[in-house]
């Protein structure tokens, strides 16, 4: 099927005059997740990654994807026709170098200037490629195509946000006026969410809705669909003064606008948007992204209830998928888990796909059970367990490895040696303005001792009922991201990964906060927001210092404690072994 749509759309491409044609993942805002409309890379190619992109011309297909998903790309390309480019690997051509050795004599480039971003063709432009931006080729091969969703919008009230939306709008303006700027565009669902305190569910696992919004100096434009507004949300909007127009009207609107300095964030935005508002000067910035990286005081304390909760839920699967007696799945895990979640008050629904992943699919970074790869958790190797969840309080991540039966010496090393670089990035004191990759290689230090590594970043932002990836926080080996400021979310997630063997990760949430100043200048910590043990019966403690041992027993007690009043009475009783003291 994947070589036969590959074949109709070289054939368009024929008699659009069209040499190469781009196909990213994005849809219209840069998402990480999109839609199911948006799947045009994952329909013409049969990957299922979250990243990845693809190029075909007329004799060759190529699929670019990052080190999450090497083996699970290679898997679903086999037969496809289609070649896999490990991104950042050695001898390995970026997309615009290969676009660069492979069109010549003025060969031209397609794609859907809608699901490109700005910065990209601006690249194209400085190396010389011709493209044209105005071609949906794959929608005209998709014949049952899924429309746009429209699901409905809530308001998030501030007794969760702990900031209404227009003071958002005044504190946006105000920034605007400091660089004498008209108007405000942002094209990124969560931003959008996030500034009018609004959540939806156009994305699976993101609570964001379709839409783009302009901010002037007295009104603000909103570009959405306008059947997922109730009555209540549209008069919450009027009261804003906040215009609600339809989707698409966004480039009419934008081809109006004449001699207005306009802020906006390039790398967000896509070529048609900027297209579009060309007759206007614009700088490039991102407020907003910055802004809503800093939870408030009010977020982080409903952050705090929310993994109380989410703590119960897994804690409650932990037990139950240690002591239980019937045929346990890896889609049948999912599901128990799901339940135990569901049982929590103000429970929204996962913030991700659910990754359960036993023995050899644990090695599969980002991978997702189906029903033909769904297998039996046996007793006699690690599961890996990365799930999150969604509440009014606040949005989880989580991961626990859990040894089902008894753990070799060679597992309870590596898992010791995770558990030691979660420990060493947990307890990390450090002076403000460090970026998070400066930070990582206290996580890796661990593993690298025993020449060991994984092949993603440390850790991620999250956001507050949000996307469970935020930017612009990271922990990476990559230079980038932003400087730590207290009151910012992140993720902390080593891992290793043995091909075939089984894979470890354990990740916990934490948040930025002050430690002390002195007159050497202002020092920095983390303090854990998630709270469920990690597994004793794979532990080596011999491969664990004193600091270190002292660090994951106040944890555990801190588990313990703050868990035990709310778990069933048999959950609770294993509970005080799994976070006995180690001596």
């Amino acid at each position: 099927m994947i070589k036969e749509r590959i074949e109709a759309l070289r054939s368009l491409m024929r008699s659009k005059h069209i040499d190469a044609y781009y196909i990213p993942s994005d849809d219209f805002h840069s998402s990480e997740n999109v839609c199911s409309h948006f799947q045009c890379r994952q329909y013409i190619s049969g990957f299922t990654g979250s990243a990845g992109s693809v190029i075909i011309t007329q004799q060759d297909a190529v699929l670019w994807t990052d080190g999450r998903y090497f083996i699970q790309a290679e898997q679903q390309l086999a037969d496809t026709g289609i070649r896999l480019f490990r991104s950042g690997q050695i001898e390995v051509p970026t997309i615009l170098q290969y676009l660069q050795n492979t069109l010549i004599n003025e060969q031209v480039l397609g794609f859907d200037g809608r699901t490109v971003n700005a910065e990209f063709t601006e690249k194209l432009q400085q190396f010389g490629i011709k493209f044209d931006a105005n071609l949906d080729l794959v929608g005209e091969i998709w014949k049952d195509r899924p429309p746009l969703p429209c699901k409905k919008v809530y308001i998030l009230h501030n007794n969760y946000t702990g900031k209404s939306a227009k003071h958002k709008l005044y504190e946006l303006r105000k920034k605007c006026t400091t660089y004498n700027a008209d108007v405000y565009l942002t094209t990124s669902l969560d931003e959008i969410a996030w500034l009018l305190n609004l959540r939806g569910g156009d994305i699976e696992y993101n609570p964001v809705f379709l839409a783009y919004c302009i901010i002037e100096k007295d009104t603000v434009q909103l570009f959405a669909n306008q059947k997922c507004f109730s009555v209540e949300v549209q008069n919450y909007l009027r009261q804003l003064r906040i215009q609600l127009n339809e989707y698409n009207e966004i480039y009419t609107y934008l081809r109006s606008l004449h001699d207005k300095t306009i802020i906006i964030d390039k790398s967000a935005a896509n070529h048609t948007i900027i297209t579009a508002a060309q007759k206007n000067t614009l700088l490039n910035d991102n407020f907003i992204q910055n802004s809503k990286a800093i939870k408030n005081e009010v977020e982080i304390e409903n952050e705090k209830i929310a993994h109380i909760k989410d703590g119960i839920a897994i804690t409650e699967f932990i037990y139950w998928l240690k002591t239980t007696t019937n045929e346990v799945t890896e889609l049948s895990a999912a599901k128990k888990l799901e339940e135990f979640r569901n049982k929590q008050n103000h429970y929204l629904g996962q913030s991700f796909y659910p990754i359960i992943a036993y023995g050899k699919h644990g090695a599969i970074i980002h991978y997702a059970a189906t029903t033909e790869s769904n297998t039996i958790l046996n007793h006699d190797n690690f599961v890996l367990i990365d799930t999150g969840g969604h509440y009014y309080e606040g949005t989880t991540d989580i991961t626990r490895t859990i040894i089902l039966g008894t753990a070799s010496a060679e597992q309870k090393k590596h898992y010791t040696s995770v558990l030691k670089a979660n420990i060493a990035l947990s307890r990390a004191i450090f002076r403000e303005g460090y970026k998070g990759f400066e930070l990582d290689c206290l996580a890796r230090e661990n593993l690298w001792k025993l020449g060991l590594d994984y092949n993603h970043g440390t850790g991620h932002g999250v956001g507050y009922l949000l996307n469970v990836h935020e930017e612009p926080i990271s922990f990476s080996k990559r230079k980038g991201g932003c400087v730590f400021k207290p009151g910012m979310i992140a993720s902390n997630e080593p891992g290793l990964y043995l091909e075939n063997k089984y894979g470890i990760r354990l990740e916990n949430l934490m948040f930025c906060k002050k430690y002390k100043n002195t007159e050497f200048g202002h020092f920095l910590c983390f303090e854990i927001l998630t709270l469920c043990p990690f597994d004793l019966d794979a532990i080596d403690p011999t491969m664990l210092n004193n600091q270190e041992k002292d660090f994951l027993n106040r944890y555990h007690k801190k588990v313990l404690h703050t868990l035990s009043p709310f778990v069933h009475k048999k959950t609770a009783a294993w509970l005080q072994h799994a976070t006995q003291e180690i001596l």
